[in-house]
């Protein structure tokens, strides 16, 4: 196991941000509601297996990918990155088309998206732990987590900030599809732009500026699909 990686600070700070990542998509719904958005479990659950869906037909791809770049990771993370963006999207634009096309069912299916990828990073987080408590597996694991972010004593509260911004991105994507669904053009390319950038020179800003930045693009995503809804429904 490296020297450098500091593996209580990684356990406490995931035991301190697990609840309040969870509770982000919560903290969500009952500001929907509040804001005159009656709660619709059958959209927020079409959001949850459509989340689910497009990481079963990602993975598949993912492994073709790496094994195309002979398991090179600076190769093959940008162009998983890509590719995931342009399947969710897909996934999403028929989830929209079952639920139909109403900005209220929108809203509600971005939030169970959102609230997937919420529940699978805290998931795959507990999984990565378990990892690192078993030699053969520890440098693997630990080869996983980001470790500048994850073991820094403000990470707790950046994740938040990014389980915000992110949910806002996928409430806004799905709020531009439901707004028209010639919109998924737009929504794969903002997509596919969001993970490569996160997954190459956006971690050189920092975490904080690369939080902040993910703040700004959600609002940016937000006003769009206000402005969809406003020239595209009548």
């Amino acid at each position: 196991m490296p020297a450098s990686f500091d593996v209580f600070a990684y356990r406490t700070n995931f035991v301190r941000a697990a609840p309040l990542v969870l509770a982000v998509p919560v903290v969500l719904g009952i500001g929907l509601v509040q804001a005159g958005a009656p709660l619709d479990i059958g959209a927020v659950a079409s959001g949850v297996v459509g989340w689910f869906v497009a990481l079963a037909l990602r993975a598949p791809l993912a492994g073709l990918i790496a094994r195309a770049v002979q398991q090179d990771r600076t190769q093959a993370d940008p162009l998983i990155a890509v590719v995931s963006g342009v399947v969710e999207e897909v996934v999403r634009l028929c989830i929209v088309l079952l639920v139909g096309l109403a900005a209220a069912p929108a809203l509600w299916v971005g939030l169970g998206w959102g609230g997937a990828e919420a529940l699978f990073a805290i998931v795959s987080g507990a999984a990565i732990l378990a990892l690192i408590g078993r030699d053969p597996e520890a440098e693997q694991a630990i080869s996983l987590i980001p470790m500048r972010n994850q073991t820094r004593s403000d990470s707790p509260l950046w994740g938040v900030i990014e389980r915000i911004w992110k949910m806002g991105l996928h409430i806004g994507w799905t709020l531009l599809i439901a707004a028209s669904p010639v919109l998924v053009i737009v929504t794969i390319v903002a997509h596919a732009a969001t993970e490569f950038a996160l997954e190459a020179p956006a971690v050189a800003l920092g975490l904080a500026r690369t939080q902040v930045i993910g703040l700004a693009w959600a609002a940016i995503t937000l006003l769009a699909a206000s402005f969809a809804w406003g020239m595209f429904v009548r």
